[in-house]
């Protein structure tokens, strides 16, 4: 959480010391928190589908909620 704040004061500081327009600092780090965050932003579910599949050993997939042995087409485990 402390490297994602730095991260994100080091973005603000680069913006504003390029800023062209009236802008007001609290929209600019507004706009570099969701900038961040949206990298981690779990709510979506193709995501969480993502992050399964890298974690499945061979041979198995995951589809409709469903883990299942790609060779046989068997369900292995419901999710």
């Amino acid at each position: 959480m402390l490297e994602l704040a730095k991260k994100i004061t080091k973005n603000v500081q680069e913006r504003l010391s390029k800023l062209t327009i009236d802008e007001t600092i609290n929209v600019l780090i507004e706009e570099e928190i969701k900038r961040e965050y949206q990298g981690t932003d779990q709510s979506s579910q193709g995501t969480q589908e993502i992050n399964l599949k890298d974690i499945l050993p061979p041979g198995m997939d995951l589809d409709n909620g469903e883990i299942y042995d790609i060779e046989t087409g068997e369900t292995v485990k419901e999710l």
